[in-house]
């Protein structure tokens, strides 16, 4: 298997001076040495997870269950299996795409090992090109295009995508007629096909058959399979194969790395290191492990379910305490999957109509005239397990009934009804800001059970914030000046700043953004922190973004006309009800790929050093 990897790599080398590149395939093999489970694990553990009173094999349930769940669904369902860290296969494969041998490559996977692979190394020349966000018809004109020269199309869909993942065997059956063609002209090329089983019939049916076409080398383990022989025999592949332990991805492409790069200039020694601070955002389920600092409370609320004492909890705390990252990577986070079932809403101003819609689109049912009681007792029917409804940012549902009503009234007797509804295999969490008029109304009704268990969030000690800053920071690859972490926690604790606006404050939000951007550009030492916070106005600009008030004042301020015409014309894009907020997307992902980027974390960040090596 060696020589037929090196005659790969001369062939590599020779098409490269040519001006010509080999397309790269790559299937659910490529991802397993990373962690990522084979779709058969995957789809029987869904299924024993999700599936309850389906019928039928696996394969069978998968494909209700799968038909059957909206696009955030699946990502839900998707998301644990797939954030995972590029093995060692994906760092020479990023150092082979940097030296310009792939050009184009296409993946049926939904993970992103790729992308944080060549985010890693610093690389920023590609595009990833996602099945259901980008319409179909430009797929042809992308792969064409000079700038950028890398370009990544996901077919089936991405664990970040804004529509669909190409799952159920209805959908894998056949592709659009502009992607059948699009597919069919790009694998007529030569072309590397990893890890893939090559059993989806709708890349079968598109697959080129041209004899005049380029060379196919199959990477896998095992035999290529009976759908690809023919294709093989066709272009005069049957002896490229490479299998066996040669065929595993990480051995493949160290191999191919080798005999590509042997004798060339030593590559540019890159030192990595990560972000694991959250810039204007919480921390999800998939960041749990990267949650400090509420141990104890996580584990309070969490002995409270299993213990099905208090079938309803009221989260209280401050703006920007952490509340929804408590509840996200805190409770969420650490409930059994076996156990329990979760549902999470960031509310909206109708919370009744948008719970529920999410409980009808979980059950399947479309009937808008069910009771509370009806609808509740089918929710938990559907499985033995536990459910736990959290609803968060209760406040923006309260405050619209409030100002309907001049009163909190309808906004507790719908948590009263809600509750009423449950029974002891439900356990609701509503997590609203400590709102002093809404504190004393909710403690006026304890009396009812649906209101006795208040869990206060506190904000964190300066020990506990100093700890946290710290250790995030040192698992990241950073060394704060322990003048900058004093002084952090201070400003956190004072609740605001000297010159600062009088009644502002400085929020863990603050604090997290002001490490993001020290970590982001490598800063360590108190000098350049304290020029940061004193000269170049970093604490106005975040405020202006934290407190949404303030935002107008900041465009006023910006020194043009013209400027703040620009903004504001986004803005109207952005805020009008008729807006399709996707078309916004797309403009800003067409048009400012550096800016928007993967969004991953711990966000990779990477330092050219300056020493040399092989």
């Amino acid at each position: 298997m060696l020589a037929r990897i090196k005659n790969l790599a001369r062939l590599m080398v020779e098409k490269k001076k040519a001006g010509e590149k080999f397309v790269l395939m790559l299937g659910a093999g490529s991802s397993l040495s990373s962690g990522v489970k084979t779709t058969a694990t995957l789809m029987a553990e869904l299924v024993n997870q999700h599936g309850a009173g389906m019928e039928g094999t696996n394969e069978e349930r998968f494909d209700e269950l799968w038909r059957g769940a909206s696009s955030e669904h699946r990502r839900l369902f998707l998301e644990p299996y797939l954030a995972q860290l590029p093995a060692k296969g994906y760092q020479r494969l990023t150092t082979l795409i940097e030296q310009g041998y792939i050009d184009h490559i296409v993946t049926f996977n939904f993970d992103n090992l790729l992308e944080k692979a060549l985010q890693q190394a610093g690389f920023t020349d590609f595009k990833v090109i996602i099945r259901g966000e980008t319409q179909d018809e430009v797929f042809g004109k992308l792969a064409m295009a000079e700038k950028p020269r890398v370009k990544i199309f996901k077919l089936h869909g991405s664990l970040y995508s804004a529509d669909d993942f190409l799952f159920s065997k209805e959908e894998m059956l056949n592709y659009p007629p502009v992607i059948h063609s699009f597919l069919n002209q790009l694998t007529s090329r030569d072309i590397i096909i990893c890890g893939y089983a090559f059993s989806d019939v709708c890349v079968v049916r598109a697959f080129s058959e041209l004899r005049e076409g380029g060379s196919i080398y199959y990477v896998n383990p095992s035999s290529p399979p009976d759908n690809l022989k023919g294709f093989l025999y066709a272009r005069r592949s049957q002896d490229k194969a490479v299998t066996g332990p040669d065929g595993r991805f990480d051995d493949f492409f160290e191999t191919l790395h080798a005999q590509v790069v042997q004798g060339e200039r030593p590559c540019e020694v890159v030192a990595f290191k990560t972000n694991t601070f959250k810039f204007l955002d919480y921390y999800r389920e998939s960041d749990k492990d990267w949650f400090l600092g509420r141990d104890a409370l996580v584990k309070d609320i969490l002995n409270k379910i299993e213990a099905k004492t208090v079938r309803a909890f009221h989260v209280l705390g401050p703006p920007k305490v952490g509340k929804t990252s408590l509840v996200c990577a805190g409770l969420l986070a650490h409930l059994s999957q076996e156990a329990y079932q979760s549902i999470y809403l960031r509310c909206e101003a109708d919370l009744e109509g948008q719970l529920r819609t999410e409980i009808r689109g979980r059950l399947g049912v479309a009937d808008p005239d069910s009771s509370w009681k009806d609808l509740m007792q089918k929710l938990v029917d559907r499985t033995d397990r536990h459910t736990v409804i959290v609803l968060d940012q209760c406040e923006k549902a309260f405050q619209t009934l409030q100002a309907e009503s001049h009163s909190y009234g309808p906004f507790l007797d719908f948590m009263l009804t809600l509750f009423a509804a449950s029974n002891d295999r439900v356990t609701l969490v509503f997590v609203t800001p400590n709102d002093p008029r809404y504190v004393v109304k909710l403690a006026q009704m304890r009396v009812e059970e649906a209101f006795r268990e208040i869990i206060e969030m506190l904000p964190l000690s300066p020990a506990e914030l100093s700890r946290i800053i710290a250790e995030l920071a040192e698992r990241g690859g950073h060394n704060f000046d322990p003048r900058i972490v004093s002084s952090l926690t201070e400003k956190y604790q004072s609740g605001g700043r000297n010159g600062s606006e009088p009644g502002s404050l400085f929020t863990l939000t603050h604090v997290q953004a002001v490490c993001y951007y020290l970590a982001r550009n490598n800063i360590s030492e108190w000098e350049s922190y304290f020029q940061i916070i004193s000269q170049q106005g970093i604490i106005p600009i975040l405020d202006a973004l934290i407190h949404e008030s303030n935002l107008m004042n900041r465009i006023n301020d910006l020194p043009s006309a013209e400027k703040r015409m620009v903004i504001r014309a986004i803005m109207k894009l952005i805020c009008a009800p008729n807006t399709s907020i996707l078309k916004v997307v797309e403009f800003f992902k067409d048009h400012f790929p550096d800016v928007l980027g993967i969004e991953q974390f711990p966000e990779p960040i990477v330092f050219k050093a300056a020493a040399k090596g092989a």
